[in-house]
């Protein structure tokens, strides 16, 4: 989130020495972010801005394909976002059992709902796995093989098959918005997770927030209908530009010092 950048920024890098040549960064409050630490040998002429080169397809949707009644849940391990996103630690307690709530809220979802597929993808830490697979561990034989739990299968394929992407304050939410995928994210009390340690905030509204069953059903019954003038503005403001060729400039970005450091 940005807010955490913002204060972490100084601790990060403030004791740290550029010594390369160029940056590339994916967006402009990072590049300037940085170059105000006024960290030893960066300074602006030694950067440039070029966007994400993962989310080129994305936009030029050279990896449709058609999307199944398939929910990916990218799941999160309470203490490995709680550690920097709960300020007030007394609530860590909270914190843990409305991610467990969320989690499980699909589970009941597609338990009732057999037509729909659940795949939870997790992080590749042990700790990651053995949380995911103790939390569904009673679903496995109530869901069966529409209940898939794996740490290894890419997340732009997930991404990509899935009808809707449900997870909190992750990167993937961004690829899901930038193919108009349904994004799902919990709805924390505010005492737990203020709302700028999200990553979408202050564009929430391009997301579903969901607390109890009901509000899982509102978010599946409403259509993908969102503000596409905000949803312009929020990609372009956290990945550059969404016109497909990040690569092409990060490209020339690299052949224009190669250039530069000949002559």
């Amino acid at each position: 989130p940005i807010s955490k950048f913002k204060s972490a920024k100084d601790f990060l890098y403030k004791t740290k020495v550029f010594r390369a040549d160029h940056i590339m960064f994916y967006n402009n409050f990072i590049r300037d972010t940085l170059v105000d630490v006024g960290m030893p040998g960066l300074n602006l002429s030694k950067t440039s801005v070029v966007g994400l080169p993962r989310f080129d397809s994305y936009f030029k949707n050279e990896f449709f394909k058609k999307t199944s009644k398939q929910i990916v849940l990218f799941s999160f391990e309470p203490y490995e976002k709680g550690s920097y996103l709960v300020d007030d630690k007394k609530q860590f307690k909270s914190f843990e059992k409305e991610v467990l709530k969320f989690h499980l809220l699909f589970a009941k979802f597609c338990e009732i709902n057999k037509e729909y597929k659940l795949v939870v993808k997790t992080k590749g830490s042990q700790r990651a796995i053995d949380y995911a697979s103790k939390i569904f561990s009673d679903y496995r034989k109530i869901i069966g093989d529409r209940l898939i739990i794996s740490s290894s299968i890419l997340a732009n394929d997930l991404i990509t098959s899935s009808s809707h992407i449900a997870g909190f304050s992750s990167t993937t939410l961004i690829e899901g918005l930038a193919l108009n995928k349904k994004i799902i994210c919990p709805k924390f009390s505010p005492s737990v997770i203020k709302k700028e340690n999200d990553l979408l905030h202050p564009y929430q509204k391009l997301a579903s927030y969901v607390l109890t069953y009901p509000d899982l059903l509102t978010a599946f019954s409403k259509g993908n209908i969102r503000n596409k003038t905000l949803k312009k503005k929020f990609i372009r403001e956290r990945v550059y530009k969404d016109d497909g060729k990040s690569s092409l400039r990060a490209e020339q970005c690299i052949i224009n010092v190669i250039k530069n450091y000949k002559n």
